[in-house]
């Protein structure tokens, strides 16, 4: 019975090889929103803070 039980739950084990794969997929995505998020930042920096300079600048 014990060994029914087993087999019939055989395909739901989560194994280690699974899992690795798994967190590579999510530190994938991660990465590139973070690199996505990053291109924003930058350019919402340069084109808050380069008028601010030129505004300096000037004076």
């Amino acid at each position: 019975m014990l060994t029914e039980a087993f087999n019939v739950n055989l395909e739901e084990l989560v194994t280690k090889d699974f899992l690795a794969a798994r967190f590579a997929e999510l530190k994938a995505d991660f990465d590139v929103k973070f690199r996505v998020l990053t291109v924003m930042v930058g350019i919402v920096l340069a084109a808050v803070v380069l008028p601010l300079l030129e505004r300096l600048v000037l004076l």
